[in-house]
């Protein structure tokens, strides 16, 4: 909105640059060519109440020597000074001649009412001036070829009045300033002032409440596998955000990746203070941990997937940053987003959407250029709900750095950002309760100055009001055309890169990791170091080549704790009964206690404890034993597979071992059966002889029968019995055919 003094700038505005033309010829001045001079607008208030004092300060740049050349004789004019960024009341007459060395003139053009009207002035187009007042020129020279103009414009709502710029009707009034030397003008510049209401209404007589602009500053995330070049540009943008934070007064709304915060207290220890220090008071968006976009991760059904990421995201930005980062505000979608996508970021608490223009514009629903950006649309999400969106203001693309040159300065900038915004809320009606999203194209971050002098002009209106982006959903109204309802846009089915060719590596990666981990005793932070990179593997950040290398050092790693395990070689082993205990010797070379299942089969032998658990030292050998039941004899093979403990994957490649099994068969234990039985026969038999022989001797002496059998009783014989066939009875066994007992010594006569 700047102008070089120069005519050809002045076409050139015409022509359709943004430099603002007014150019009101002061009486005397003439059309010769003045001398070559840049006014750059430094500061300025945006809003006057009536009768108050508009300040302004503009540097004069280029060989001023003409500024400070012999006073020229000046009327007598009124003028007031106040504080930067103040208004005031006009002082008393004070005599402007000695000291002067020139004029400076401003005009005040007719109110501008429609944003048509504000296009045209941008464009160049001048409009009917209504007021101008001429003020003395006594410049302060700063420094070399810098000059400094300083002037605080008496202002009035009264027609005639003296020595005020007259502005009757609250208003966006054009401003044109002219410096005019002698009989030429040698510089000027255009700007905007905001007149306001003598009774500004109140948001319950108009129904709705303020205008809330939001500032969103974000950056561009570098992906998973940047290098050191773009980590470092990448905190660049970080501290231009920190920057930006600082210097703007009311809460902005910002967006880091969290990939740029990883180690930055130790890489840099400054920023990350500044950090800590700046972002108090604003609001901190929840971003994934590596760059993730849901459409692209919602189509393979790895929401699960978004979702740790995004919680791990969090994490990392409430350790760096001094307040918490919220999903209750909006995920930005620089590009398309898909309905599943949306579904799921609802589902996780996100409270709306920001669409970029050119997105919504190719929308199933959208209205094109027609579309209030100052007001919300609907997202349909296909089951019956929908969810708010907003489109970013047009005017925020003044916020990128880039534009300011020369011919635009910060200020020049956050006025015509400020014009916009009352000019859109005048004319479309301050009825419904409208907002602003303000942010430069996409991976920029915003001017501080722009930005920082855009939140003071915002705070001085009375039907604005800064905010941070989680406030304008609950604060915005839905765009509704006609009968038609409001406007519902319908998202594409699916968006973003495909990933579909990674769902199937990343699986079997996933159960390779999982399982891998349940042998690592006691310490998951190997295990919870591999489901990071997988889900990092999902990034959308990485190129296919990155992703490959990546699943391959997953591999490597995995493999590596595995290869810890060291098995016997195969051997042969002997079993000479029935049961018998098979000892393997497991080497556990690595630093951790591996946790390890040991599998052995065979179709000859039985293992009565099946699979078993077994937890190997470190650095140690472990005996394992296996007990073993023989089926038959003769040689059988036998595997042992060492498996994890979570989905039985091998450790390494199984063994087999050969047995030889000389137990008893079935034939020799029926044989060995009745060669008892018969035994047992002939001893019952003798023992029976014995005793009709004592009782045969016992009668002869004249004892009765009964009187013999109650010296031996019946639980007697059946221990003595007992004993004839345990060897191991202390008592010793029953005298064989022909042997006596002391007792059988006594019984006798």
């Amino acid at each position: 909105m700047t102008g070089r003094v120069t005519r050809a700038a002045v076409s050139a505005a015409a022509a359709g640059s943004s430099v603002l033309a007014i150019a009101v010829v002061p009486a005397g001045a003439t059309a010769q060519a003045p001398t070559e001079l840049v006014m750059v607008l430094t500061d300025q208030t945006f809003s006057v109440s009536p009768g108050g004092a508009w300040h302004v300060v503009f540097d004069v740049l280029g060989d001023a020597a003409v500024l400070r050349a012999a006073p020229t004789a000046q009327t007598t004019t009124t003028s007031a000074t106040t504080a930067p960024g103040g208004d005031a009341a006009a002082g008393p007459p004070v005599d402007a001649t000695a000291g002067a060395v020139g004029t400076v003139v401003i005009s005040a053009g007719r109110p501008v009412e429609t944003r048509a009207q504000l296009a045209a002035v941008l464009d160049g187009q001048r409009p009917a001036a209504a007021d101008r007042i001429e003020i003395p020129l006594a410049p302060v020279l700063t420094s070399g070829a810098t000059t400094t103009i300083t002037l605080d414009v008496p202002t009035s709502d009264e027609i005639g009045a003296t020595g005020a710029l007259t502005m009757r009707q609250p208003g966006l009034y054009p401003i044109d300033v002219a410096v005019v030397v002698g009989d030429a003008i040698v510089a000027e510049h255009n700007t905007f002032v905001e007149r306001l209401d003598t009774d500004p209404p109140t948001s319950t007589a108009t129904g709705a409440g303020p205008m809330n602009v939001a500032i969103v500053a974000a950056t561009a995330d570098p992906g998973p596998a940047a290098d050191a070049s773009a980590i470092a540009a990448g905190r660049r943008d970080v501290a231009a955000i920190a920057a930006l934070a600082e210097a703007v007064d009311g809460p902005i709304t910002v967006a880091i990746p969290p990939t740029l915060l990883d180690g930055i207290g130790s890489e840099d220890p400054a920023l990350a203070d500044a950090l800590r220090t700046t972002l108090v008071g604003d609001e901190v968006l929840a971003l994934p941990a590596d760059e993730m976009d849901p459409s692209s991760l919602a189509a393979i059904d790895e929401q699960a997937t978004f979702t740790r990421n995004l919680v791990a995201g969090e994490e990392s930005l409430a350790a760096a940053l001094p307040v918490r980062p919220t999903r209750e505000s909006a995920w930005m979608a620089p590009e398309a987003i898909s309905t599943p996508a949306a579904t799921m970021l609802r589902n996780l608490g996100f409270r709306s959407l920001v669409l970029a223009p050119e997105f919504y514009e190719e929308l199933d629903g959208a209205i094109g250029g027609y579309f209030d950006r100052t007001l919300a649309l609907e997202v349909d999400l296909g089951d019956g709900s929908t969810l708010p969106a907003k489109v970013p203001d047009v005017s925020g693309g003044l916020l990128d750095p880039a534009v300011i040159d020369d011919e635009r300065s910060t200020v020049d900038a956050a006025v015509e950002i400020a014009a916009s915004l009352v000019t859109t809320r005048r004319e479309l009606g301050p009825e419904l309760d409208r907002s602003a999203v303000l942010m430069a194209p996409d991976g920029v971050v915003p001017d501080a100055g722009v930005a920082s002098t855009l939140a003071r002009f915002v705070s001085a209106l009375p039907d604005f009001a800064l905010a941070p982006l989680s406030a304008l959903p609950a604060a915005t109204d839905t765009m509704v055309v006609g009968s038609s309802g409001p406007v519902v846009v319908t998202l594409p089915d699916s968006a973003g890169p495909d990933l579909s060719d990674r769902r199937d590596p990343i699986e079997l990666a996933r159960i390779v990791c999982e399982s891998t981990g349940s042998m690592i005793v006691g310490d998951d932070t190997q295990l919870t170091a591999w489901r990071r990179q997988l889900d990092t593997l999902l990034s959308t950040g990485l190129t296919d080549d990155e992703f490959t290398a990546g699943l391959e050092q997953l591999g490597t790693e995995t493999d590596a704790v595995r290869a810890n395990v060291e098995m016997p070689r195969p051997f042969t082993f002997t079993l000479t009964g029935r049961s018998s205990p098979l000892r393997l010797n497991l080497w556990n070379r690595g630093l951790d206690t591996l946790r390890v299942v040991v599998v052995p089969s065979s179709p000859k032998l039985r293992f009565p404890e099946g699979a078993k658990e077994v937890d190997l030292a470190p650095d140690s050998v472990t005996e394992v034993v296996i007990p073993v039941e023989a089926r038959s004899n003769g040689t059988a093979p036998v595997e042992i597979r060492i498996v994890t403990p979570e989905f039985g994957q091998d450790v390494g490649e199984p063994i087999v071992l050969t047995a030889r099994v000389n137990a008893l068969t079935g034939l020799g234990q029926v044989v060995t059966g009745a060669a008892v039985l018969v035994l047992v026969s002939w001893w019952y038999g003798h023992f029976r002889r014995r005793r009709r022989t004592r009782l045969a001797a016992l009668n002869g002496n004249g004892a009765s029968p009964a009187a013999v059998l109650s010296t031996v009783s019946p639980d007697a014989a059946e221990v003595a019995a007992l004993r004839l066939f345990d060897p191991d009875d202390p008592s010793g066994p029953l005298p064989r055919p022909g042997e006596e007992t002391a007792a059988d010594s006594l019984a006798d006569p």
